[in-house]
């Protein structure tokens, strides 16, 4: 005989005080609020302070301040160059010292205090770059001030620090963004070069241009030297084409090989495009 027996568990319900359900569900709410309340306080706070930099950017200087300003950016764009004394709206002023110049455009606050009188100093070197005596030092001077080697025929005339050298790696087809005045004027020699504003390298590009390292960069009167981190180059004045200038670069035409391209800090660009091109013409 064969006994079948079925159990039967009743299952008894977990018993859950309603009240913690209720407080749980205040506890939630509480916490939704708070932080609803916190973001939004921070996010006003945002604002405020975002609303507070535009009103002191709109009110960095006069109105004579601001448009003068915008007048000397659009110089430097061009290219151009003048000599800081012979700027008319600078006129009347006992010195041209910063204080000065930012007691004259209404510029009291110190987060613009180098604005335009940095604006101007860019200006007047390149005025100075074109015009002043180029004056060299000698082999031993060069390698006693920057520990740079020259021949015996060759002087120094500039160093220009914090630069890079790029170099085209897969392809002649540059993929540098920038834009400008296509505009190619010419130099001493015969050289000449580009206006523009190189704005970044696009690392995902297939034709790209690599740095290749981040060193200084000094100009004879035989060559140009790079001296860098990881690797030194030379560029001889002799097989110079032509060179594209941009804000903050310059591309080095040469009579053979690829292009490398330069860039520079500040207006270092402009100046040494300048004083190259007076440098070719003694070649």
């Amino acid at each position: 005989m064969i006994f079948h027996s079925t159990i039967f568990l009743k299952a008894k319900p977990s018993e859950i005080d309603p009240r913690l359900i209720l407080f749980g569900i205040v506890a939630l709410l509480i916490l939704f609020v708070y932080f609803s309340i916190s973001n939004a306080l921070t996010k006003k706070k945002e604002n405020k302070v975002k609303e507070q930099q535009i009103i002191i950017e709109a009110s960095w200087a006069s109105e004579e301040g601001k448009a003068f300003f915008e007048k000397i950016k659009a110089r430097l764009r061009n290219n151009e160059s003048a000599p800081v004394h012979s700027i008319e709206e600078l006129n009347g002023l006992n010195d041209l010292s910063k204080e000065s110049i930012n007691s004259r455009f209404g510029v009291t606050d110190k987060k613009y205090e180098y604005r335009i009188p940095l604006a101007l100093e860019f200006l007047n070197e390149r005025y100075k770059a074109e015009t002043s005596e180029l004056i060299g030092i000698t082999e031993e001077q060069a390698q006693t001030e920057h520990g740079i080697n020259l021949n015996n025929d060759e002087l120094l005339y500039e160093m220009y620090d914090e630069c890079a050298w790029f170099e085209l790696k897969r392809s002649q087809q540059r993929s540098w963004n920038y834009h400008g005045l296509g505009l190619r004027i010419p130099l001493g020699g015969g050289l000449s070069y580009r206006l523009g504003s190189i704005q970044n390298l696009n690392p995902n590009n297939l034709f790209e241009y690599k740095e290749i390292s981040k060193g200084k960069v000094f100009l004879t009167n035989k060559r140009i030297i790079f001296q860098g981190e990881s690797e030194n180059k030379t560029v001889t004045l002799k097989s110079l084409l032509d060179i594209e200038q941009y804000n903050d670069s310059c591309v080095i035409g040469k009579s053979t090989g690829k292009k490398p391209i330069i860039k520079f800090q500040f207006d270092d660009a402009a100046i040494f495009s300048r004083k190259l091109s007076r440098l070719f013409e003694t070649v």
